[in-house]
C-alpha cells in the first residue's frame, strides 16, 4: 500500500512535495482555509503537512491514528500540541532556516523606513509639499544602540545586518551559552529590561511559548525611551498591541513596525482600527501582512525541506529537526530511530 501523506490548508497544488516524494506515495489536500480535513483523512494519514492556519490540539492530533510526522511548513509549531503528538509517538519537524535572510531583511526594512521617515515622506510628496524635512527630525542611525530579543538564526542575521550601519548592536536571550556576544562582536545583556531602557531600536525575534506571551507588554513598553523604535516580525501574541497603541496616541515611540498581529488577518484590534483610519498619531505606525517571511525561493525552499523531513521518516531515516524529542517516551517510528532522532538533538560532544 503507498504512503499517504496529508497536506493542510495549502493554496497550490503539491507538484513540489509530490516531486520530491515520488509517485508512489499519495498525496492528499485540503485547501479550504479553517476547516480540518474529515476525521477518516486524518486517521489514513502516514504523515502530515501544515502550515499556520489550522490549531492542531489534542483532540485533532488524537484523530492521526497512523501518523508519524507532522511536518510543519514553516519555523514556528505554536499551532500545534507538542505534548499530544508525543503522547501518540508522533514526531513533530520544523523547518527552522527557510526565511532567516528574509525575515532578517524585512526587520532591517522596516527599521530604515521608520528611521528615515520613508513613507511620511513618500506621502507628502505624493501630496505636492516637497519638503525634505516634512516629517521633523529624524534619528542618526550611526551609534545608536540596537537590540535583538531573542538570538536565534533570524536574531543573529539581523544582528550581522545592523552592525555595518554604524549601530551599536546588542542582545538578550537567557538560552545562549556563554561566548555568543565575543563570537559575533555585540554586547550580551543578562538583563532584558536594562537593554530595553538603554536600547534605540528593539527588534523582537523569539519564538511564541509560554514565557514570551505579551513579553512586550505594558511595562515594557513604559521602559521604553520616548523615542525608541519597536520591530516585530516575530509572532503576534509577543507584543500587546493595545499597549503600543496606547503609548503611540500619548506621543511616544520614534516609529513601531509590525508584521505580525495577535490575530490574523487582524479585524478589530484598536490600533489596527485607528491606523486604518488614518489616525493623525498612527503615523509612526508601519503595518506589513505577515509578509517577512515571504519570496518565491523561500516559499520553494521550505516546502522541498518540510517535504524531505516527511521523505526521511517515511524511509526509516532520522529526521533533521523534531521540536518535541524531549517530550518523546516512544514513537511510531520505532525505539531505535528515536534514540538517533536524539542522538541527534543532542549534537556532537563537547570538545
Amino acid at each position: 500500500m503507498p504512503f499517504k501523506v496529508l497536506i493542510t490548508d495549502l493554496g497550490f497544488e503539491p507538484d513540489i512535495e509530490q516531486e520530491i516524494l515520488g509517485d508512489d506515495v499519495e498525496i492528499s489536500s485540503e485547501t479550504v482555509e479553517g476547516q480540518h480535513a474529515p476525521d477518516s483523512t486524518y486517521n489514513a494519514a502516514d504523515a502530515l503537512m501544515c502550515y499556520h492556519t489550522l490549531e492542531f490540539t489534542p483532540e485533532i492530533i488524537r484523530k492521526l491514528t497512523s501518523c508519524k510526522i507532522i511536518s510543519r511548513v514553516g519555523v514556528g509549531y505554536d499551532n500545534i500540541c507538542l505534548q499530544a503528538a508525543a503522547d501518540m509517538g508522533i514526531l513533530v519537524c520544523n523547518v527552522p532556516d527557510y526565511g532567516t535572510n528574509e525575515v532578517a531583511d524585512h526587520a532591517i526594512g522596516l527599521m530604515l523606513a521608520l528611521c528615515r521617515g520613508i513613507p511620511q515622506i513618500n506621502e507628502a510628496t505624493r501630496g505636492g509639499d516637497y519638503d525634505f524635512a516634512a516629517f521633523g527630525k529624524l534619528p542618526r542611525l550611526w551609534g545608536r544602540k540596537f537590540a535583538v530579543v531573542g538570538l536565534g538564526r533570524i536574531g543573529t542575521a539581523a544582528a550581522l545586518r545592523a552592525k555595518p550601519f554604524g549601530l551599536d548592536v546588542c542582545f538578550y536571550d537567557p538560552y545562549l551559552p556563554d561566548g555568543v556576544d565575543k563570537a559575533l562582536g555585540i554586547t550580551r545583556y543578562t538583563d532584558l529590561y536594562e537593554m530595553v531602557a538603554a536600547a534605540d531600536i528593539i527588534s523582537i525575534h523569539t519564538p511564541l511559548t509560554a514565557e514570551t506571551r505579551n513579553l512586550v507588554n505594558a511595562e515594557f513598553v513604559a521602559t521604553m525611551k520616548d523615542d525608541a523604535y519597536l520591530i516585530n516580525t516575530a509572532r503576534g501574541p509577543i507584543v500587546d498591541v493595545d499597549a503600543v497603541g496606547d503609548a503611540l496616541k500619548a506621543g511616544r515611540f520614534g516609529g513601531v513596525g509590525i508584521d505580525v498581529w495577535p490575530t490574523e488577518p487582524p479585524q478589530d484590534e484598536a490600533l489596527m482600527t485607528a491606523w486604518r483610519a488614518r489616525e493623525p498619531w498612527t503615523d509612526r505606525l508601519l503595518v506589513t501582512a505577515h509578509a517577512a517571511f515571504f519570496s518565491g525561493a523561500g516559499i520553494r525552499e521550505i516546502r522541498e525541506k518540510a517535504t524531505i523531513e516527511v521523505k526521511r521518516v517515511l524511509n526509516d531515516e532520522p529526521p533533521r529537526n523534531c521540536v518535541n524529542v524531549d517530550l518523546l517516551t516512544h514513537a511510531r517510528i520505532g525505539d531505535e530511530m528515536l534514540a538517533m532522532v536524539k542522538r541527534l538533538k543532542q549534537g556532537p560532544p563537547p570538545g
